[in-house]
């Protein structure tokens, strides 16, 4: 094979990059800062889980052996039950599916992606399952969560497009599925916590999508995400019908915030593996027995 020179590597590596600042001109800054913010806060509140739950279960003697593990646990504790984190969590969840629906809106691709993140989201749910076989808890699986939601809800906006793009039918389709959906989950009957192999696998998936049940490590309501989806759709097509940012002026602002908002799939999937191995070996290295 033969090898390319210098000017011609430096040739493909200049239209990589010229495709590149193609690309970004094509997205909406205040977009992605928001979306790097929304998954900026989903990682902090999963690290305050790790440190008040997750290492609880894998450590024999966490958080008891050091002061400043005690610490952490408790502030951890703490956090995670404050009435205030719950409603903060709604809006950030809310801000983060309805930008998910805004992208939607200008995308040629909602299939593909669609697909795409319903493959990862399977494929969460294999590995928890196998986790949870190897530490013989099956509640250590991930069902149906935020990814399952969204990819779903993706393929949904695909299907509607097909029909009609009408911004106010997704509209009424948000508000009934997010009222629907809450009303599920917080109301009637209310939603409560199952174990995994209560009842028969697909009863007990589409309980969970639909808000009447909760089960495993991680979980998302169907209406309820998908109802702020849709929502997020509708605003896109309002707000955003030239594709133009609304705040920020001229070329797109490439910085930390967008990278993260550009990248929130793969950050999140990562996160979710990397933090508790990046705590668990802090934990090891400072002389915390593991319980399996």
């Amino acid at each position: 094979m033969e090898k390319l020179s210098k000017e011609e590597k430096a040739n493909i590596k200049a239209q990589k990059k010229a495709v590149k600042r193609e690309r970004l001109k094509s997205r909406i800054t205040e977009i992605d800062m928001l979306r790097g913010i929304a998954i900026l806060l989903m990682v902090m509140d999963h690290i305050f889980y790790d440190l008040g739950f997750f290492m609880e279960s894998f450590f024999t003697d966490y958080p008891d052996k050091f002061a400043f593990t005690a610490k952490l646990y408790d502030a951890a504790q703490f956090y995670w039950f404050n009435s205030w984190r719950v409603g903060v969590r709604y809006f950030v969840v809310f801000l983060f599916l309805a930008l998910t629906g805004i992208s939607c809106s200008f995308s040629r691709s909602n299939l593909k992606r669609g697909v795409k993140l319903l493959i990862f989201g399977l494929a969460l749910t294999l590995v928890t399952y196998l986790l949870g076989v190897y530490m013989e808890d099956k509640d250590a699986i991930i069902l149906f969560n935020i990814i399952h939601s969204i990819a779903l809800s993706i393929i949904c906006v695909w299907l509607i497009e097909l029909i009609t793009s009408n911004k106010w039918v997704f509209l009424a389709l948000g508000v009934i599925f997010t009222g629907v959906g809450a009303y599920i989950y917080f109301v009637n009957p209310g939603c409560k916590y199952v174990r995994f192999g209560s009842m028969p696998f697909f009863e007990l998936l589409f309980k969970q999508m639909i808000g009447m049940v909760e089960v495993g490590a991680d979980n998302a309501s169907f209406l309820f995400s998908g109802g702020q989806v849709f929502i997020g759709v509708f605003l896109g097509k309002l707000l955003y019908k030239e594709r133009k940012s609304l705040i920020f002026k001229g070329d797109y602002k490439n910085n930390f915030l967008t990278f993260v908002g550009r990248n929130t799939l793969i950050i999140y999937l990562a996160h979710q593996v990397i933090l508790p191995v990046i705590i668990g070996l802090i934990l090891l290295i400072a002389g915390f027995k593991l319980a399996i």
